[in-house]
């Protein structure tokens, strides 16, 4: 969504939208009015959610992928309320222009978590059929110039038949250089993407990595802009793509909008240091998306919030809410996991469903979780999946998890 919108949006409401004071080295909690974050959505639509947190108030546009045309954008208004097992909760009272089939009665509810003044993951109602919004907040460029190395997750897919197991990226690295003082980014390299069954070649060597050759990134072009508070949008005609994100400098967290039907993803600043352990003995809370597109084009959609508990030395066990509004969870594991190698921040491994005794049932499929750390504040996103046509008619099933210790 383009910024000017946005602004047009906030004034037009008399909201005063205060920019985020950047994040010392302390990471104190953020001290502004408002947080404002910017996200993704498949297939390669765009949010804007912004938290008016002395009147527990929160203002979300839904851009439906088209940053170009402001006439197909819907605003969500209502009170958002902050439940004592860490999510939010975001009641819709208000809804502009009135859309058939969005109701503005407060019976349309959407969950988040969120690392205040960093990272916002929002599941909206089943009905609406997209799956998961990956946001990050806000901030300010100063910090950005130079190079930066990325971890990259999609968390967003595009297309009917995304094969990303074995034919599509779903995963990698990129090399971002900001020039601060113009305002201007660029590809340093030309990256690295790979698809899930490349995850598991890297641990287990008789697995081939299999994928489609991509095309590098354009190195040295400048692409794009950095505005003042870190949103990115692109300039270079790039494969007839638009895209638009958002950089949280100070925590090294970028979410990228690839454009109408194009998906997005999230990345994070490399981490060289990181190790499996220390994301290990902790409980996160957030939620998991299963969700493929079927021969008519359409989506077929799950989700649901649930939490993920780490065990030393190397696995991991999914439960899910039977209620996440008054904290029921279901009284056995839903999923599995074994972490296998970490890679400057990504960690790759095995997942797999189990049955009502916790035990192991059917077959296991690859992850890749890409990882933040600051001060104890952790994220965890994890994207999964299985090529397989289940339920009929439904191809390219990609599971996306978003995660993050309770601020």
């Amino acid at each position: 969504m383009k910024i000017r919108k946005f602004l047009a949006l906030a004034l037009m409401l008399l909201v005063p939208v205060l920019m985020l004071q950047n994040c010392s080295d302390d990471d104190p909690a953020p001290t502004v009015e408002n947080t404002e974050y910017f996200g993704t959505q498949n297939p390669g639509d765009a949010w804007v959610t912004i938290f008016l947190n002395t009147t527990s108030q929160f203002v979300m546009t839904w851009d439906h992928g088209t940053s170009l045309t402001t006439s197909d954008d819907v605003i969500f208004k209502g009170p958002f309320q902050r439940l004592s097992n860490g999510y939010v909760k975001m009641t819709v009272t208000s809804v502009i222009p009135t859309t058939p089939g969005i109701p503005a009665n407060g019976t349309m509810i959407f969950y988040a978590v969120e690392l205040p003044g960093k990272s916002l993951f929002i599941m909206p109602p089943s009905e609406s059929k997209l799956g998961l919004i990956t946001m990050n907040a806000r901030s300010t460029k100063a910090g950005s110039n130079g190079t930066t190395k990325f971890n990259y997750v999609r968390t967003a897919f595009p297309t009917l038949g995304y094969q990303h197991i074995t034919k599509d990226e779903c995963w990698g690295k990129m090399d971002l250089n900001f020039n601060e003082s113009a305002g201007t980014f660029s590809f340093a390299s030309g990256g690295v993407a790979k698809t899930l069954s490349c995850a598991v070649h890297d641990f287990d060597a008789t697995v081939a990595c299999q994928m489609d050759p991509p095309s590098p990134f354009p190195t040295g072009l400048t692409i794009g802009t950095i505005a003042s508070n870190g949103a990115l949008e692109q300039t270079a005609n790039i494969d007839n793509k638009k895209f638009t994100g958002q950089y949280t400098v100070s925590d090294g967290l970028l979410v990228m909008d690839n454009g109408e039907g194009s998906g997005g993803f999230i990345a994070i600043k490399e981490n060289p240091g990181a190790t499996i352990q220390q994301f290990l003995g902790l409980q996160y809370q957030g939620f998991g998306s299963f969700f493929g597109r079927n021969d008519a084009n359409t989506f077929v959609l799950s989700q649901t919030a649930c939490k993920i508990n780490t065990f030393a030395p190397d696995s991991a066990a999914i439960t899910v809410y039977e209620d996440v509004a008054t904290d029921v969870l279901r009284n056995h594991v839903s999923y599995g996991l074994k972490f296998k190698s970490m890679d400057n921040g990504i960690i790759k491994g095995y997942l797999w469903p189990t049955d009502a005794n916790n035990a192991p049932s059917g077959t296991k499929y690859p992850f890749v979780a890409n990882t933040y750390d600051k001060n104890g504040k952790k994220i965890m996103v994890i994207v999964s999946g299985d090529e397989q046509v289940f339920p009929a008619g439904t191809r390219g099933q990609q599971w996306v998890f978003e995660f993050v210790t309770n601020p």
